[in-house]
Order: structure tokens, then C-alpha cells, then sequence
């Protein structure tokens, strides 16, 4: 039989109101930031919760994005068969190949009305885009493309000079003149390799002939004997 004193017990206890819920979301710190249309800060994935003001999305895309010229190049990369990747300089007057450069001079061209304007100064991101700047002017050299043609856009640009586009600048002018030296410096190796190459194959058709003619000889003599 049940304790009906323990059950009046139960029934009469004062109700707990503070307890913890097993199943709740934990608490989770949301970073807000300020808006520059209302000045509150309110922004939670790039739209204002107090105005509703959208951020506008970046011009460059994420960095190492679907926009990037590293994705471009690993797309390019990735539709090439294991004979083309293995002779890839043969490919360079291929329609995919010139693809590749066309689309990457318009990112080229994105990059530097970027770092042009005074938005880059402020970017986080910035360091980031630089580098991808610097590894499009080495592809360029490492492809061939004409030195005037990399400072074209550069030159077209009507912007009066301040330390933040001389400096830019000069990394460009460093960069393609690393690029160059480098460029030459594998054509060298290259060359010397080729010769290397030439010698040990006249080497191996000289040896193969003497070859020949011996056996030719050792023939001839044999049947003579007989």
C-alpha cells in the first residue's frame, strides 16, 4: 500500500523554480558588428537587425574562393589527362590553356582596382589578396606574357601617387623581376639538361652501331670459314 503521508508530502512540497534543462541550447557568443548606416551594433551575417542594412558583398569574393585564381588554376589542372599534366608546356596554345590566361588577367585587372582603392587599407583580408597578386604576376612570367602587358592595366590607372600605391608598385616591379630571373635561370637547367640528354643518346647510337657492325663482321667471317 502506498504512504499516503509521504504522498501529501510530495504533493505540498514548495515547487523548484530555477532547474537546469538537459535539453536546452547551450549559450553561444555572438560577435555583432557596428553599422555604419544606424550606428548600432547589430549586424549578424552581413544584415543590420535594427535597420536592416545588407553589407554589400566583398568585390573579390572570398579569398581562396570559387573567384580566386588558385581555383581557377586547380579546375584548369583538373581537367587535364596524366599525359597532359606530365607534358603540360605543349598545351600552352591550347583553347583551355588561353582560357585560363583570359580569365585570370580579369582577375588581374580585379585585384588591382581593389588595392587601388582605399577599401584595401582596411581589410583584414588584404595580406591575402596581395599574395594572390604576386602569384598571378610569377604565372604570367612563368606563361610567356609580355612584361608590358602586366603593367598596362597599372599604367591606365589615373591615381595620384601616395605611399600605398608606390609600395604596391614596387612589389609588382620586385616581383616580376624575381620572376624573370628564375624563368631564365630553369630555361638554363633545361637547356644544359637537353644537352646532357643529346650526348648520352648520340652515345648509346654510336655504341649500338659499332654494335652492328661487329655482329656484321663476325657474320660474315663465319660463313667464310665454313
Amino acid at each position: 500500500f502506498m504512504d499516503l503521508d509521504f504522498l501529501e508530502d510530495v504533493q505540498n512540497a514548495p515547487k523548484q523554480e530555477n532547474f537546469i534543462d538537459i535539453h536546452s541550447e547551450p549559450e553561444v557568443n555572438v560577435h555583432y558588428e557596428q553599422c555604419p548606416k544606424c550606428q548600432n551594433f547589430s549586424i549578424l551575417d552581413s544584415t543590420c537587425e535594427s535597420c536592416h542594412y545588407e553589407k554589400p558583398a566583398h568585390l573579390l569574393g572570398e579569398p581562396l574562393g570559387h573567384r580566386s585564381f588558385y581555383t581557377m588554376r586547380e579546375k584548369y589542372l583538373g581537367s587535364l589527362s596524366l599525359f597532359e599534366k606530365t607534358n603540360i608546356s605543349i598545351l600552352k596554345d591550347q583553347g583551355k590553356y588561353k582560357s585560363l590566361i583570359n580569365r585570370t588577367k580579369l582577375r588581374y585587372n580585379d585585384l588591382l582596382d581593389y588595392f587601388y582603392s582605399d577599401v584595401s587599407l582596411d581589410d583584414s583580408q588584404r595580406h591575402i589578396f596581395l599574395q594572390e597578386l604576386t602569384d598571378i604576376i610569377i604565372f604570367f612570367i612563368d606563361a610567356g606574357i609580355d612584361e608590358d602587358e602586366i603593367w598596362f592595366p597599372i599604367n591606365d590607372k589615373s591615381v595620384q601617387e601616395n605611399d600605398h600605391t608606390n609600395s604596391l608598385f614596387l612589389l609588382i616591379k620586385e616581383t616580376i623581376r624575381e620572376s624573370k630571373l628564375k624563368s631564365n635561370e630553369s630555361r638554363f637547367e633545361f637547356l644544359m639538361l637537353d644537352r646532357r640528354v643529346s650526348k648520352l643518346l648520340i652515345l648509346f647510337l654510336t655504341t649500338m652501331l659499332v654494335f652492328a657492325f661487329s655482329f656484321a663482321f663476325i657474320s660474315i667471317y663465319n660463313s667464310q670459314m665454313i
